[in-house]
């Protein structure tokens, strides 16, 4: 019915050309009329951008739990789990990672490590003035003479007016944070200030030098009364109260050494946990795979696999009976989906040997009733992991092995082919050194010769200033000028530090990092030129070189050790150099497992600008302008009815004078024919 018929119609129904005319009801008739159709649009329109909406919202956080539920399966350190046993806990334990080989180690604890300790003489009160100074701690080896631990920082204190008692050398220290805890004991006649190396083993000995503000380091007055030169010559102050020692233990009958009571070298992938000694009594150590947390993990993925996919069936379903249709029934995005998934499901994992790299090789196939969803055999998966539990790992997980056991694999990306690498090495990396002191004639550092600055793999130090005094040696003065560099505030913020050695008539500076920017350099010394006698010059040292070589025969990128595929199939493969030769280092072998496929493919869809986020903001965008229409027709529809008012209101009007001239008429014509 046109607009015109349908106003017509409401025009009689109103009672038009009598009194009862409604011009309200006939104007948001016509009004309403004119805009349902176009209103009745856009509700539908908006109902079904919301309904598909939700729907991408519901498939959206299907797959973010997906993910979540099954990303312990893309770490092969979750899957290839490995327990330890010990028969005799109170002698010694063990933890084990993913390395570690299965099999029986006999352990034989002849002697536990122990940390060296040292008390002073009684005081009778730890506020009790003890002088100033300086007291430097190093690590090393005590004996006929102390040998330093080139590889250990110890540090300085100062003490001034502010902490020069027991207990503000003993806080000092502890702040400090030089791998010294200190701590005051009351044996009952009086107070003892103790010192403890926070390493246990010989080599992580203490020495302690003062620097005696009253001019003497060695007497029995002042700060002199905590000095300990780390050997068993006469003149120490401090006493040694516990000797600093080695655990020792026996392994499979060969004899192994330790610094520390936790011992991670000595059998791979098993770090031992050595509790006490007992001699002549070797306990067992059994490491085993643990088959029951990799099974239960498997059991879960089947799980959360098809929990996605009855979600993914309930978007997409169609009723054949009632022609019913879900949200997103011939979605093209939900479809590709699906698709992706059954790929990645139904094909093998490339470069695994070995008959077990399949889902359906472990047992895990799709149902017979053909919905799509996965069955589990236990007893198929059972068989697997007896025959290759390490292989069912990496059937889930991303893994890369190199056949050279001194390349070791450290990450990759998404980009990342399954493949077999081969790596050629033309530059191993080293570390920045500086050698200084071909002059060195002396190990005296006084007023003239006592500071220094220095940069550090770029970065600056502050004025550095060494312990007046007269040292032993060349090893002392060396690990005076490692403490020194190695506690200025500007380097150790940014975690860099040096090994200073003494080598026959010079020193030897080597920066702990790797790589082209491993740099040392002496910025300035006392005197401008050379520090006094001591051999201190300014100068560069030798920068360091990144590695270099070609993965999958392309060139790589080097930083430090780390070798990084940047081109090709290997793009983004990442493994870590620790030495070995030149040339030709075997291959470097690439498999992504299914979970990690998964991950990644469902990525795609699921991150900031993935496919399904496009897909709901042209949804929101189309509800945006859906809302826009809707106000529109608002505007429109108040237009009209403002319009449809005016007319029948001046149409009521006119339709009333008529009634007014014909009740008028009709009383006429009746008078009228009363008088005849």
């Amino acid at each position: 019915m046109s607009t015109g018929a349908i106003g017509s119609s409401l025009i009689a129904a109103a009672g038009a050309g009598s009194k009862d005319f409604e011009v309200e009801t006939t104007a948001v008739g016509l009004a309403d009329a004119e805009t349902m159709v176009a209103r009745s649009r856009l509700e539908d329109r908006t109902e079904e951008a919301n309904v598909e909406l939700s729907a991408f919202g519901t498939l959206r956080s299907a797959l973010d739990g997906f993910k979540t539920n099954v990303s312990a399966l893309s770490s092969l350190s979750n899957l290839q789990k490995r327990s330890a046993s010990s028969s005799d806990y109170l002698v010694v334990g063990a933890t084990v990672s993913q390395s570690a080989a299965e099999g029986s180690y006999q352990i034989e604890v002849t002697q536990l490590a122990q940390a060296h300790s040292l008390y002073s003489s009684r005081f009778t009160s730890t506020t009790d003035s003890v002088g100033t100074g300086t007291l430097t701690f190093n690590f090393g080896t005590v004996g006929t003479s102390f040998v330093v631990n080139g590889k250990k920082t110890g540090g300085t204190i100062t003490i001034d007016a502010s902490n020069n008692s027991l207990s503000g050398i003993r806080d000092a220290v502890n702040n400090a944070a030089i791998g010294v805890s200190a701590s005051i004991v009351n044996d009952g006649t009086g107070n003892r200030l103790t010192f403890t190396s926070k390493a246990s083993g010989e080599n992580n000995s203490l020495q302690v030098v003062a620097g005696d503000g009253d001019g003497s380091d060695t007497d029995s007055a002042g700060l002199s009364l905590f000095h300990y030169d780390g050997t068993t010559a006469a003149g120490n102050q401090l006493i040694q109260s516990i000797t600093g020692q080695d655990a020792t233990l026996k392994v499979n009958g060969l004899e192994v050494k330790s610094e520390s009571n936790t011992m991670s070298d000595a059998i791979e992938g098993v770090t031992l946990h050595l509790l006490s000694a007992d001699v002549g009594k070797p306990k067992i150590i059994t490491v085993a795979t643990d088959k029951t947390a990799l099974k239960t993990s498997i059991n879960n993925f089947v799980l959360d696999f098809n929990a996605l996919k009855s979600v993914m069936d309930s978007l997409s379903s169609y009723d054949s009976v009632t022609g019913d249709s879900a949200q997103l029934q011939g979605d093209s995005t939900l479809r590709a989906l699906k698709n992706e998934i059954r790929s990645i499901t139904g094909n093998t994992i490339s470069n695994l040997s070995g008959k077990y790299s399949s889902l359906k090789s472990i047992g895990l196939s799709l149902s017979s009733n053909n919905d799509g969803k996965l069955n589990l055999d236990e007893v198929q998966l059972d068989k697997a992991l007896a025959e290759s539990f390490d292989t069912v790992g990496k059937l889930f997980a991303a893994t890369a092995a190199a056949s050279d056991s001194l390349v070791e694999y450290s990450a990759h990306t998404k980009d990342t082919k399954p493949g077999n690498y081969a790596l050629n090495v033309t530059q191993l990396a080293t570390q920045g050194s500086l050698t200084v002191g071909a002059t060195l004639s002396s190990f005296v550092v006084g007023a003239n010769n006592d500071t220094f600055s220095m940069s550090v793999d770029g970065i600056t130090s502050g004025e550095i200033s060494l312990t007046q005094k007269d040292y032993v040696d060349g090893a002392s003065l060396a690990a005076e000028i490692q403490n020194r560099i190695n506690s200025d505030v500007n380097l150790k913020g940014k975690g860099l530090s040096v090994a200073v050695v003494y080598d026959t008539d010079h020193f030897v500076m080597t920066s702990n990092r790797y790589g082209s920017v491993s740099k040392v350099e002496i910025l300035s010394v006392e005197n401008g030129v050379e520090s006094g006698n001591i051999g201190l010059v300014v100068g560069a040292g030798n920068a360091g070189v990144d590695v270099a070589g070609t993965i999958n025969g392309v060139g790589a990128v080097g930083s430090g050790k780390y070798l990084s595929s940047s081109s090709g199939d290997s793009h983004g493969l990442k493994v870590k150099i620790t030495g070995g030769i030149l040339g030709d280092r075997g291959t470097i072998a690439m498999s992504r497992g299914y979970v990690d496929r998964l991950n990644t493919a469902l990525e795609a869809y699921t991150k900031d600008e993935g496919l399904l986020k496009i897909r709901e903001k042209t949804l929101n965008d189309k509800l945006v302008g859906y809302a826009e229409d809707s106000t529109k027709l608002d505007t429109r529809y108040e237009a009209l009815l403002t319009l449809y008012r005016i007319r029948f209101s001046t149409l009521n009007a006119l339709l009333g004078k008529l009634n007014s001239q014909s009740e008028w008429m009709k009383t006429s014509f009746e008078g009228l024919s009363g008088n005849n």
